[in-house]
């Protein structure tokens, strides 16, 4: 029951452990560095998956997100880029 949420101003990550208990994860926009993609092997080439990790600005929580086996990375990563570059004009 994971599921990740993209606006212009924040994305928010949920991962789902156990039954009740969630793990909420929230970067504003502004914080985001870099963003950067990690393919894994043959099968990842083959299918067109990827991880998706978000660098953000140096805290003690949280200073990546990485979003696992997302379909077509680099499109999914230059939308995003075009999302913080007109939020940010």
């Amino acid at each position: 029951m994971d599921f990740i949420i993209i606006t212009p101003t924040i994305l928010h990550r949920y991962d789902q452990e156990g039954i009740i208990n969630r793990h909420i994860i929230s970067i504003h926009s502004n914080s985001i560095k870099s963003i950067s993609i990690k393919k894994w092997g043959i099968l990842y080439s083959i299918f067109d998956n990827g991880d998706i990790i978000f660098f953000t600005e140096w805290d003690e929580d949280q200073w990546e997100v990485t979003l696992t086996y997302m379909k077509d990375p680099e499109t999914l990563k230059a939308r995003v880029s075009n999302i913080i570059k007109n939020t940010l004009e």
